[in-house]
């Protein structure tokens, strides 16, 4: 069993469509939740919340700006944009004491939800940012892949497992 200290994103590098250098201060990724309802009824204390398996809230990216960017403009053209982003994480293996840099590479597809070109001030940052809305998130560490949601294809992998293929069977597919 491996015994890794995962401690920090040490520089990371964000493209749009795999080539366009997008300048970003920071990501803010996005968070996971899936829908879910309330149930209750005879046999039970009180209600609980069940996530409906498989299908998932609103997911969305922040890009944060330092200047007004030309690429975040060029990103609210219409149409899927697909974000790659790729980091170099420091581990540490606890067996060995050695340190060692990870590649995490997250690519996400979406549309531009709302664009902020942020405020002027001399001598300051604008802090502008871009939201989007995710249809497609991939997530993968050292060339392991972790989790891949595809909404419009009905695909949801965890550690390469496909979490759906029963879903699609009742469905007929």
């Amino acid at each position: 069993m491996e015994k890794v200290i995962r401690d920090k994103t040490v520089n990371y590098t964000a493209y749009e469509g795999g080539s366009n250098f997008l300048g970003t201060t920071t990501v803010d990724l996005p968070e996971f939740s899936f829908l879910s309802d309330s149930i209750k009824g005879a046999g039970m204390l009180g209600e609980t919340e069940l996530p409906a398996f498989g299908q998932f809230s609103s997911m969305t990216v922040t890009l944060n700006w330092s200047t007004i960017e030309p690429a975040a403009i060029t990103l609210m053209e219409s149409g899927r944009k697909m974000i790659t982003l790729r980091s170099a994480q420091q581990a540490l293996d606890k067996t060995s004491g050695t340190q060692r840099f990870e590649a995490v590479k997250i690519v996400l597809g979406g549309t531009v939800k709302t664009q902020s070109l942020g405020s002027l001030e001399v001598g300051a940052a604008t802090g502008g940012s871009t939201e989007m809305e995710l249809t497609y998130v991939k997530m993968s560490v050292g060339g392991k892949d972790l989790i891949e949601i595809d909404k419009y294809n009905m695909i949801y992998k965890i550690n390469g497992k496909d979490q759906l293929a029963d879903l699609r069977k009742a469905l007929g597919e």
